[in-house]
């Protein structure tokens, strides 16, 4: 099941399980969210609608912060990233523009 804000995500792809009602997660035991949920502020709303015993993951390159408060909340997993070389990471960002 996948849950998106868009109606037209759901026209686009009539053959997948994908739902505009966050209610829906409460069949689901596993649960993975972008780390949008986060910066669009519905992560509060997800999480109301996962069944306790669900699975909860968060992953996005901007959930590089510190998880306690969501694992406080019933997040399980929580996946970002790091970046170790500044210098290089700006030189191999500059190299694809």
């Amino acid at each position: 099941m996948s849950l998106k804000k868009k109606e037209q995500l759901v026209q686009r792809y009539p053959n997948l399980p994908i739902t505009l009602e966050p209610k829906e997660l409460s069949t689901c035991n596993k649960i993975l969210c972008t780390s949008t949920t986060i910066l669009n502020n519905s992560l509060d709303e997800i999480l109301a609608h996962c069944p306790p015993a669900a699975f909860v993951s968060i992953i996005g390159p901007t959930a590089g912060y510190f998880p306690d408060p969501l694992f406080a909340r019933g997040v399980d997993v929580m996946g970002g990233r790091v970046v170790k070389n500044g210098e290089l990471f700006l030189q191999l960002l500059a190299a694809r523009s």
